[in-house]
């Protein structure tokens, strides 16, 4: 019962007391009332605190599903799928594409098809789970450089265009990015953007330009490593 209702009929027990029995017992009904006032304002809080608690309980529920804009729970089920054999060597027949990497640098179908495979990373300079993973990335980029295995990394920043490329350079000096990242054009939109359901996102890509594992929604390195691995036993 609302607080405002309970006072109209306490008054207006109030007053028909007053009228029947005279003023001897005002001050007792005065006391019940106060008693039912407490008995009310204590409920109100209680309800107040369930409130409250299904509230944290319905965020941190939210904090553990994939969202939008960024993802915290990878998708690992992917790993079980052997990935697809592509056909190797001839022509590049992936989607076309000619960008510039944050620096300003041309960039095209090159960055594929001099490499083995390659790991692209869609991510968001406002994304905490993508910029955790990149120091990992970065240490993996370094990995694969040494050892020579014809396995790049690189990262697409999905909210920058080339006039606020800053914003993503800044990320990177923090984290101790070296690989390139590329400012999307149509072609690289069309390639790992256009269905984009959230950052991070990584996809697995052959030397002609064809999506070979992925999408692989949320921070997880580990399950990139393992499905370069699997599609390097395959063309072996």
């Amino acid at each position: 019962m609302k607080k405002t209702n309970l006072i109209k009929i306490l008054a207006a027990a109030l007053t028909a007391s007053v009228l029947l029995t005279g003023c001897s017992d005002i001050e007792d009904i005065l006391d019940d009332i106060d008693d039912e006032l407490e008995e009310l304002e204590e409920d109100e809080e209680e309800e107040i605190e369930d409130e409250i608690e299904d509230d944290e309980e319905d965020e941190d529920d939210d904090e553990e599903e994939t969202t939008g804009t960024t993802a915290v729970t990878p998708d690992v089920t992917r790993d079980e799928d052997e990935p697809t054999k592509p056909a190797q060597g001839g022509e590049y027949t992936g989607t076309k594409f000619s960008t510039v990497d944050v620096y300003g640098n041309s960039v095209g179908t090159e960055i594929f098809s001099q490499n083995t495979v390659t790991v692209v990373n869609v991510w968001g300079t406002y994304c905490g789970p993508c910029i955790e993973e990149m120091p990992e990335l970065e240490e993996w980029y370094e990995e694969e450089q040494s050892a020579g295995r014809g396995v790049m990394i690189i990262g697409l920043p999905c909210d920058v265009d080339y006039s606020t490329a800053d914003y993503a350079i800044d990320v990177m000096n923090d984290t101790g990015v070296t690989y390139p990242n590329l400012i999307l054009d149509d072609g690289l939109y069309e390639m790992f953007c256009e269905d984009l359901y959230c950052v991070p996102t990584t996809f697995i890509v052959d030397s002609n330009g064809n999506i070979v594992d992925g999408p692989f929604e949320g921070a997880y390195v580990q399950g990139y490593k393992d499905a370069v691995d699997n599609y390097l036993d395959s063309i072996d």
